[in-house]
């Protein structure tokens, strides 16, 4: 794969999510199909719905993939003029089982992160200009070769 190769992951929040399998197989079965027409390489990881920044899951594997991903989004964000709210929403969750309370991040049920070589270059979901991007924007603007879904053809 060349830096200028397009690197796909799709994070989504569980492989059986409640009320959108049909969504998730559509957005798997059109990345495919992209993986397939552009020699780009595409993953499907599940992430969660939410990490904890300060816990003891942040020390594994998974949880630091999910801070590094998140630092990355959030750098990315900041540098494209795009927010990232609400779908990164960070929150306190309280404990059923402590009480306490604790400082956590919540993860949309699915996200498109793009990389060429190993910086990322688009993310979806954000907002820019007032308007949501959503990850079917983004595979449409891509489908047809439009680098962006903001931009007119």
């Amino acid at each position: 794969m060349t830096d200028e190769q397009l690197r796909m992951e799709l994070l989504v929040g569980s492989l059986a999510p409640h009320g959108s399998m049909a969504e998730q197989e559509a957005l798997i079965e059109r990345l495919e199909s992209l993986e397939h027409s552009r020699t780009a390489e595409v993953t499907v990881r599940v992430w969660g719905r939410r990490v904890c920044p300060e816990g003891p899951t942040a020390h594994t594997d998974g949880g630091r993939f999910v801070l590094d991903r998140l630092a990355a989004f959030r750098a990315w964000a900041a540098d494209s003029d795009r927010s990232l709210e609400p779908f990164f929403r960070e929150e306190q969750h309280r404990s059923a089982f402590t009480g306490e309370s604790y400082p956590t991040v919540l993860l949309p049920s699915v996200a498109l992160a793009e990389f060429r070589g190993d910086d990322l270059a688009y993310l979806t979901p954000h907002v820019a200009d007032g308007r949501t991007v959503s990850v079917a924007d983004r595979l449409d603007a891509l489908e047809r070769d439009r680098p962006d879904p903001l931009v007119a053809p």
